[in-house]
């Protein structure tokens, strides 16, 4: 059974040792997240087991040979460029088009082509996906393999910083998670971590946000003198958002009763591809304002690394804002509100798939999803799936909620996050391990990793 490995950024010796364990496995790469492990992935290429599938390699490829020996090539071309999520992922890269739409889905169509002479002769039963794949020729890979039958496998964050969560496709199609071998369920690590969340908000901040703080104030004004005139375009454009966000920003009214919206930065994997429809977060926002009881405000604040990381114009373009504030019943909060303040004094708290959802949930809040893998494995009715809800649903929910009948249950949550452990990857060091950096937390999937390639090689997943 002929297996493809994409690993994306994850990709390190280790992974590729494991891989080169078996003979039908095959690696997809891009060489600037590769380049540290080149050596090894030549010795792989020559063998015809790693492929690149960087712009310049499928480019010459296909001039090379364009014919298919694929007898349903225009149902899969058609299959696969037909979601608008391509054309967003082309411009998450690309500032100005100057080529055109055509010349993009040209190349869109090469990507399918040299897909499908990848598959030839080696066609694949599984793609594992290290995560979900989101730059535009790693998306239209593997959608094409899975439109060729192959079974995509790919890791997901969940809830829990530490584990993934493996589920099945790219589509997010209803009962897509899978549960890997049971795993060991670190029942202190779940403890440790809500009883952060239920603290004080500066020992439970995130720690990227924790990292931008720093590099923020320290770097800052030592760096000024090494700007560039891009660095100087960059901090402008972040500027312009930042005024956009300060015309329509307003303070809290006391006594007001509200539910509570967290923006997520963009662009990122949460929001685009796996948030699908919402990672125009305007619609996640129309329809819980659909859905609001009478009395009710929807706050929306936006996220910190939007204006502590690079701001970009093309996910906070003008007028975004007021579009927001423009929906009824809508505000928007400071940037400087306090987080755990906002979520304590609200009747609900929504996302797509932010961290303030497990934040909620161990403050006793309930949860308002978009994103349904991450949460999948919760007990029945401890989240509220936005996603699978119909807006006339929605609003009976949130009316419950509001005459107080909607509780998150201590056990339901704890023992829905023990589940969730036992069916995901954890890269764990320990029994208490929690990551507390970036590194640390890029450590924790590379290792985990490591074990659901193993689980694939052997058929466990």
């Amino acid at each position: 059974m002929i297996t493809f490995f994409y690993l994306g950024a994850n990709i390190h010796q280790e992974a590729l040792d494991i891989i080169q364990r078996s003979v039908d496995a095959v690696v997809l790469y891009e060489q600037e997240d590769s380049v540290h492990v080149m050596e090894t992935l030549v010795g792989m290429a020559d063998g015809d087991r790693a492929f690149s599938i960087d712009r310049d390699e499928i480019s010459s490829a296909v001039r090379a040979a364009c014919e298919s020996s694929i007898d349903d090539r225009e149902r899969i071309v058609q299959a696969v460029l037909s979601d608008f999520k391509v054309f967003l992922l082309r411009m998450r890269f690309l500032r100005v088009d100057l080529k055109g739409a055509f010349d993009g889905f040209g190349y869109f169509s090469d990507v399918v082509d040299y897909a499908l002479k990848l598959a030839e002769g080696r066609r694949p039963k599984v793609v594992f996906c290290s995560y979900t794949p989101h730059t535009v020729e790693a998306w239209i890979v593997v959608r094409t393999l899975e439109e060729l039958g192959a079974r995509v496998v790919r890791l997901i964050p969940s809830p829990l910083p530490w584990v993934l969560l493996p589920v099945q496709g790219l589509l997010n199609l209803t009962g897509c998670n899978l549960k890997a071998k049971e795993r060991p369920v670190r029942s202190a690590a779940v403890d440790e971590y809500l009883s952060i969340l239920r603290g004080d908000y500066s020992a439970a901040i995130p720690y990227y946000e924790k990292a931008l703080r720093r590099s923020s104030f320290r770097h800052f004004f030592s760096s000024l003198s090494r700007w560039s005139v891009r660095d100087i375009a960059k901090y402008m454009e972040k500027r312009a958002v930042q005024r956009d966000f300060e015309r329509v920003a307003s303070s809290l009214v006391e006594g007001e009763s509200y539910a509570i919206y967290f923006l997520h930065y963009q662009p990122e994997m949460n929001t685009l591809p796996e948030a699908g429809l919402y990672c125009d977060q305007f619609q996640a926002v129309k329809k819980l304002v659909d859905a609001l009881p009478s009395g009710v405000t929807l706050l929306i604040k936006e996220h910190p690394s939007t204006f502590s990381k690079r701001c970009d114009r093309r996910w906070r373009p003008a007028g975004f804002y007021e579009r927001l504030g423009s929906l009824p019943n809508t505000r928007i909060c400071l940037a400087n509100t306090a987080t755990f303040d906002l979520i304590d004094k609200s009747l609900f708290v929504a996302s797509i798939a932010g961290i303030c959802l497990t934040e909620a949930l161990a403050r006793g809040k309930a949860a308002v999803i978009f994103y349904t893998p991450r949460f999948a494995q919760f007990n029945k009715g401890l989240v509220i799936d936005a996603n699978l809800s119909t807006v006339s649903e929605l609003r009976e929910t949130f009316t419950s909620i509001v005459h107080g009948e909607w509780v998150v249950n201590e056990e339901d949550l704890h023992e829905s996050f023990e589940r969730m452990m036992s069916c995901g990857y954890d890269g764990a060091l320990d029994d208490t391990y929690i990551p507390q950096s970036v590194a640390q937390s890029a450590a924790n999937s590379k290792r985990a990793n490591c074990i659901a390639i193993e689980d694939v090689i052997d058929g466990r997943l």
